[in-house]
């Protein structure tokens, strides 16, 4: 008995090649803005991180110092050479020269956990999600011997908004005293809002998805008005946690 010629397999069309490559290319649009979205949570996640850190090396600072937060230079009442209240430069870390320093010290404000060895990570100073001029690789050998300016993402305040510049001795509890930068529309590392350390030490989300906080940033750290935008960003950030009565480690939100 004869046996049956096998049929030939029936190859891809063009057209077939075609449609698959439509239906990828929809899944692919379909899926892509999760991915973005889980990609800006764990980012947020990432920086509430690095913000609690900070927070933790400020606390056993001030318990080395009688309950002083870390000093800096722009910050009036620190010592007869300061610079006079210059709230949009405090994410400086480190100045270019010691002489320009507190007690002969180059390193400033935030920057004085890493002389301290309170904080040991260079990294802990930026935000993954940051797209300004401050980027780590910018300034990673300036944490080593090279003394080099070096400027974070994180804004700090030096004070409370009673003006101690003592930890447990700033009113409301509830204010805030390191956030995502300020220092100009760049520096505000998130779209729609902020991580914000609070001077009891926890960290919230401040939700910015108005875009009114970020909108009344200046375009540039040296334009004219860039300290009293800066000083009043901060108010807003402590009048917006009391009028919302957000609480809770809201980082990741």
């Amino acid at each position: 008995m004869k046996r049956k010629a096998r049929q030939p397999a029936r190859a891809f069309t063009l057209v077939d090649v075609m449609v698959s490559m439509a239906v990828v290319a929809v899944l692919i649009g379909l899926l892509l803005p999760s991915l973005r979205g889980v990609s800006v949570t764990a980012k947020r996640v990432a920086c509430s991180s690095n913000v609690r850190q900070i927070g933790l090396g400020l606390h056993m600072y001030a318990d080395d110092w009688n309950g002083m937060i870390a000093p800096s230079v722009f910050v009036p009442g620190w010592s007869q050479n300061h610079r006079g209240s210059s709230p949009q430069e405090m994410m400086t870390l480190r100045l270019a020269d010691d002489s320009m320093g507190l007690w002969g010290q180059s390193w400033d404000g935030l920057g004085r956990l890493t002389m301290g060895d309170y904080l040991d990570a260079a990294k802990i100073y930026y935000c993954p999600s940051h797209h300004g001029e401050h980027k780590f690789t910018n300034y990673a050998s300036s944490f080593g011997l090279d003394t080099r300016e070096a400027v974070g993402n994180y804004q700090y305040r030096g004070q409370g908004p009673n003006g101690s510049r003592f930890l447990y001795e700033i009113v409301p509890s509830a204010a805030a005293l390191v956030s995502d930068g300020l220092q100009s529309k760049s520096d505000f590392n998130h779209p729609l809002g902020l991580n914000v350390l609070l001077a009891d030490l926890h960290v919230v989300w401040f939700d910015d998805s108005n875009r009114s906080l970020y909108n009344s940033l200046p375009d540039d750290e040296a334009e004219s008005g860039a300290a009293a935008a800066v000083a009043d960003a901060w108010s807003a950030i402590d009048d917006g946690r009391q009028t919302s009565g957000s609480g809770g480690s809201g980082g990741g939100k």
